[in-house]
């Protein structure tokens, strides 16, 4: 983060401000929502098996009003299994077939030796009391002297239809004998038909259970028919009269809801897959990740034209502020808003004037300074080379070398003319060696024959400029500190020449000399502007790095009795150009 410039990282955060808020309630929506379809689903799945349940309740109930009707209502069906000679069996059996095709029934009524038997369809072995006697449903129907029993049954009738179960009650005599048996028998299509009178919009499996959770009937896996109820699930479910609850079945995660009917004392089940859910679950999700990449898009789009409205104008004053830094203190901040940023540029932009009213108040004083130094230095040269002429002159007059003092006054003339009444401050090269010379020719009168003197100049160099009376104070020193007290001929060189872009002049005598410490406190010196020593040399070292800085100036060379060379230094120069750190 900390890597990005600003305008990624408003960016960014734009789109995070954004995005997060978009994907927080997305997942939370998400969540909520497959929580409540859960729920949803829950709810629904146990409102039907209540529904079923309730309608197989009603279904049986009308049953066992066919039953009763059968035992108590029909006094010839007694008299049949009395055996009486005054029962009319055709009466029965007509009787009997309409019930059972009202409610899509069959029917069986035996008595208790299996001699006399009405039905509506075959008598399969289960229901024939000479094998049975005892056992079986009858046994359970014997249990039960006052109400019908729900008995198991997986038997094919003649129309293969599959039973799920069948009600069965005792007939019995004014002694509480049992006289006979009536059976009805109900198939898994009328089971079918009840779920069906239900609308779901699930694809659920419904189960439905004996008082001994023996699976009568199971839509979706029939080959499991009476066997009996898985024994986790027969745990959760066990003395409660209804709930749902999340199970695993068959390795798959089910929504199971159940129901106890108090009535007939069955349980019905019905259990949804969770996929079921998932499917809508994953609309939700496809839903929110469209919602988020459209989100995405629109804040990107947003935040870049938010980022890019705030980035702009402070990238335009960065850029601002870098060209003031170069140098360029002419740039403006061009945009006007009124708000912070707008504020911001419009004090940037009065700030650089004020620092171009400044830097150039600064500057001109700088200059003004300068200048007046140069000309205190230039001041202070003067009068010294003055005061040493005049001494000579002096000397001539005592000597009364008229001859020569009238010389020397003449060249005396021309050196005052050219450095005092000018006002020039630079000269070329030409200019400077024809000063130089004007004045050897007073020192070659006051040393004569003790002076030799050879000019090295490269014609290249001439039309250069350089500052006046700088070369001078050198020639003047190299004389008097160097020759003056030399015994013998005193050999004075001045060479000058171009060298890698520079003016390079030497100064060079074979004089003296001095000791290599004495030279580096010299030069020391040289470059101390605080010094009152060798007021020459440093006054002119610190006129060329007024003029042209610390990179350019004067270097003296020395060894003891061989002399000195003095090295100047300046950049070079045409005419348009003097005075470039002015």
């Amino acid at each position: 983060m900390r890597s990005l410039n600003f305008f990624s990282k408003q960016l960014l955060s734009f789109i995070l401000i954004g995005v997060i808020p978009v994907v927080i309630i997305g997942s939370i929506s998400y969540i909520y929502c497959t929580n409540l379809l859960q729920e949803s689903m829950s709810d629904h799945t146990l409102n039907n098996v209540i529904k079923i349940s309730e309608r197989i309740d009603l279904f049986t109930s009308e049953l066992g009003e066919i039953i009763v009707y059968l035992l108590c209502e029909d006094a010839q069906i007694r008299k049949a299994l009395q055996q009486s000679p005054d029962a009319n069996l055709n009466s029965i059996n007509k009787r009997i077939t309409e019930l059972a095709s009202r409610r899509n029934v069959n029917i069986y009524i035996t008595d208790t030796t299996g001699m006399i038997t009405f039905s509506t369809a075959p008598v399969p072995d289960t229901y024939d009391i000479r094998i049975n006697q005892g056992k079986g449903i009858f046994a359970a129907a014997d249990a039960f002297k006052n109400r019908f029993i729900i008995y198991p049954n997986n038997q094919l009738n003649n129309f293969d239809n599959k039973i799920a179960f069948c009600l069965a009650r005792a007939i019995r005599d004014l002694h509480d004998h049992p006289i006979g048996y009536v059976i009805l028998e109900v198939s898994k299509e009328k089971l079918i038909g009840i779920t069906h009178m239900v609308n779901t919009i699930y694809n659920m499996n419904f189960i439905l259970l004996d008082a001994d959770y023996c699976t009568l009937y199971n839509l979706f896996k029939p080959e499991i028919e009476k066997s009996i109820l898985d024994a986790a699930l027969k745990e959760r479910i066990m003395g409660q009269n209804s709930g749902v609850f999340l199970e695993s079945i068959d390795n798959k995660w089910m929504t199971v809801a159940f129901c106890h009917s108090e009535y007939t004392n069955l349980t019905a089940i019905g259990t949804v897959p969770i996929d079921s859910i998932v499917k809508n679950a994953n609309i939700i999700k496809k839903v929110t990740l469209w919602a988020c990449l459209v989100c995405l898009l629109f804040c990107s789009l947003l935040a870049f034209y938010m980022a890019r409205s705030v980035s702009q104008p402070i990238y335009e004053i960065v850029n601002c502020m870098r060209q003031v830094e170069a140098g360029n203190l002419e740039t403006r901040v061009e945009f006007t808003s009124s708000d912070e940023i707008g504020l911001m540029g419009q004090s940037f932009n009065k700030m650089v004037t004020q620092l171009k009213s400044l830097i150039h108040s600064i500057t001109e004083k700088q200059e003004r300074l300068k200048q007046a130094e140069i000309k205190a230095l230039q001041a202070q040269i003067n009068p010294h080379f003055l005061y040493n002429t005049l001494d000579t002159i002096k000397w001539l007059a005592k000597l009364k070398w008229y001859e020569e003092l009238k010389v020397i006054v003449t060249e005396l003339g021309k050196l005052l003319r050219n450095s005092i009444s000018s006002n020039k401050e630079f000269i070329t090269v030409r200019e400077c060696m024809e000063f130089i010379n004007n004045y050897l020719k007073i020192q070659k009168i006051r040393y004569g024959d003790r002076l030799r003197i050879t000019f090295n100049i490269n014609p290249v160099i001439l039309d250069y400029h350089i500052p006046k009376l700088l070369l001078q104070p050198i020639v003047e020193n190299a004389i008097i500190h160097g020759l003056e007290n030399k015994i013998g001929v005193g050999n004075l060189e001045i060479n000058g020449r171009q060298e890698d872009g520079e003016l390079v002049f030497e100064v060079i005598d074979d004089g003296l000399g001095m000791e290599p410490g004495k030279v580096a406190l010299l030069n020391a010196k040289i470059n101390w502007s605080s010094t009152s020593d060798c007021i020459g040399l440093q006054n002119v070292n610190r006129r060329i790095q007024l003029y042209y800085g610390p990179d350019y100036g004067l270097h003296l060379e020395s060894q003891p009795g061989k002399g000195t060379k003095a090295t100047l230094r300046f950049p070079l120069l045409c005419k348009e150009e003097v005075m470039p750190h002015l």
